[in-house]
């Protein structure tokens, strides 16, 4: 039996070394203890171990099974350890050298080496066993010499089963225990109808002329036929269930990747999350299924939110009471999802822990501690890493250090402290392997008011607008207290928000700001057509308030202070004009109330300001043309349909 990656980490070849060492050593021994006497017999032994060596068996895991076993104890028994030993190596040697990938590419020295070292260290350590319980060479009696028969079975399988599932480990390959529990499963079967068939090559020899070692060799292709039919079989169950899984999961992962744009989260967002997942996965030396199932959950873990209405997911603030219950439902929708589909792997219970907490206070079953599957916890850990990092809806992007800062601060809290130390300590190592269409460049804030003074740079004293809104914003302030009005004028071109009027504190700087559709708080406002009331962040990293619409523009010590908001949509029956906004400071907490009372009077100033809009473009396209601008291809404005 063989395995081992071409491809070797420095400690797979030191280990290929050792045992290559070791193997050489030990059948020079052998062959001291008990030397080998040339004979016409012993050539033929030899020759047929060497030939048996090359019936090799494809395992469903890495590695194969040979009927040469049968012959090494055959050899022990009748030749000796020498013999045995050397023969076994022979056919190590020979089967391993010859063995061809592709055409006239032969085998790397290592695997050879290691194939050796492993073959010759087995069979020396199965002759000493057998010997010590006083196995004889030369006869056998069955019943009394079993003890030693199957000493030498069980210490030839241990060692060379044992030594292929270290070099699978040390090559990055499975994990050792894993690997041997396997491998046992399925090889020693094959070990013990190999010391059977030995028996009775034996006893055959002993009745017979060694000739009879040559007339039992259909035998020995019948019980290789049947193990390799079996092993085939099997492989292509195996195969089949993984086609059947990888069909899918394609399938789940197109509707996942439709939820992220939901969530106005990004692929390359899922894509760096499954690369960092993977990579704590492997050096917390996960099993090759539990890496698989968290492979797909990091895809698929917030498949759940199909069943959550967007306006929730996209909310620039805090959730209320109602929408975070109706947000907690989505890991165990999204687990009953899953569950319907025959995953060859745990993948439904990564999906339904993802939210839980190592204190136990998460959601939806409150486990705690190593309750938690293991890749639940580490999928906890990036995907809030990554979301910490990434703009979202409701929290401006942080820097990677401030990040990693906050999980340090909730280890052994919100998440598993030996999860989040294997993050924090190889986070520039595991930032290298994440894929370069991951990797690209967060997204970019909205562009600040002095880059983007106004859509025609123009006073807006100009204009009827401001001649319609100052009497407005006057009488308003009556009622409702704010520091600062703007009104945001929707803009097709560009899929975004103008602040075409301002009144009040840092009004002129304000003028002109630019907020893409559905960012911040007034481009949710815009795309949801939902009225929002909220008090800024006062901690960016904890959802506690809003996302500011003017978060880039805090160097301003006037616009900083602007932390509380009120903002409605201005709408008519045929078109989305824009949105009303209201600011002051954090002592003034807007109400449902004021909220009420804004709302009803935005239906009498939406179509003022529509037709103040209106009015204004033969003005901005003179401008444009005086400008050398390119007018708008468009001859007709598209409206967005107002949603209910």
């Amino acid at each position: 039996m063989t395995a081992l990656d071409e491809r070797l980490p420095r400690s797979a070849r030191m280990l290929v070394v050792a045992v290559s060492a070791a193997g050489i050593l030990a059948t020079l021994t052998a062959l001291r203890i008990q030397p080998v006497v040339p004979s016409q017999e012993l050539a033929v032994f030899t020759g047929l171990t060497v030939l048996a060596s090359f019936a090799r068996i494809p395992l469903p895991f890495p590695g194969s099974l040979s009927l040469a076993y049968a012959l090494v104890l055959a050899g022990m028994i009748h030749f000796g350890a020498g013999a045995s030993t050397l023969a076994a190596v022979l056919g190590a040697a020979a089967a391993s050298a010859f063995r061809r990938k592709h055409p006239g590419i032969g085998p790397p020295l290592s695997r050879i080496a290691f194939n050796v070292g492993v073959t010759g260290l087995s069979a020396f350590a199965a002759g000493l066993a057998y010997l010590a319980l006083g196995g004889p060479v030369g006869t056998l009696d069955p019943i009394a010499d079993l003890p030693a028969l199957l000493a030498h079975t069980g210490v030839f399988s241990l060692v060379n089963l044992g030594l292929i599932s270290v070099a699978l480990e040390a090559a990055g390959a499975s994990r050792a225990v894993s690997s041997l529990r396997t491998s046992f499963t399925w090889s020693i079967p094959g070990f013990l109808a190999g010391s059977s068939l030995a028996v009775l090559l034996t006893l055959l020899v002993e009745v017979d002329r060694f000739v009879v070692l040559v007339l039992a060799a259909p035998f020995a292709y019948l019980v290789h036929l049947a193990y390799s039919s079996r092993a085939q079989s099997v492989d292509e169950e195996k195969r089949h269930s993984q086609q059947t899984a990888a069909l899918y999961r394609s399938i789940t992962e197109a509707l996942a990747l439709a939820i992220e744009a939901k969530d106005e989260n990004t692929e390359e967002h899922v894509r760096r999350v499954q690369s960092l997942c993977l990579g704590v996965g492997k050096l917390l030396r996960l099993s090759p299924g539990e890496l698989e199932a968290l492979r797909a959950a990091s895809v698929l873990h917030d498949v759940g939110k199909i069943a959550v209405p967007e306006h929730i997911l996209t909310k620039p603030g805090r959730l209320s009471p109602e929408e975070a219950e109706r947000m907690r439902l989505h890991p165990s929708i999204g687990a009953d999802i899953l569950s319907a589909v025959p995953f060859p792997y745990p993948l439904a219970p990564v999906v339904r822990h993802h939210h839980e907490r190592w204190d136990g206070a998460g959601y939806p079953d409150g486990l705690r501690g190593d309750e938690i599957p293991l890749g639940a916890r580490i999928l906890a850990v990036v995907d809030c890493f990554d979301a910490l990092t990434s703009d979202r809806p409701y929290r401006k992007a942080l820097g990677r250090e401030e990040a990693l800062a906050f999980l340090g601060r909730e280890s052994g809290k919100m998440f598993d402290p030996r999860v989040v130390g294997a993050l924090m300590r190889n986070i520039d190592y595991l930032e290298r392997d994440v894929p370069p269409e991951a990797a690209g460049e967060r997204p970019a804030p909205a562009m600040p008011a002095g880059a983007a003074r106004s859509l025609l740079e123009a006073s807006s004293r100009d204009f009827p607008l401001r001649e319609a809104l100052a009497p407005f914003a006057d009488r308003l302030r009556r009622l409702i207290p704010f520091k600062t009005i703007v009104v945001y004028a929707f803009d097709e071109d560009r899929r975004a928000l103008v602040a075409r009027f301002a009144a009040g504190a840092a009004a002129e700087r304000l003028t002109g700001l630019v907020i893409p559709l559905g960012a911040k708080v007034s481009g949710w406002v815009a795309l949801h057509q939902r009225s929002y009331t909220g008090r800024a962040h006062s901690t960016p990293m904890d959802r506690d308030g809003s996302r500011s619409d003017f978060e880039d523009l805090f160097d301003d010590l006037e616009i900083r202070e602007l932390r509380s908001a009120l903002l409605v949509p201005l709408a008519t029956e045929s078109e989305n004009v824009g949105v009303l906004a209201l600011y002051d400071d954090e002592s003034t907490a807007y109400g449902e109330e004021q909220q009420r009372l804004l709302q009803t009077l935005s239906r009498t100033i939406a179509p003022v300001v529509a037709r103040a809009l209106r009015s204004e473009r033969p003005v901005r396209a003179g401008l444009r043309a005086r400008r050398g601008a390119v007018p708008s291809a468009r001859s007709s404005r598209r409206s967005l349909t107002i949603s209910n």
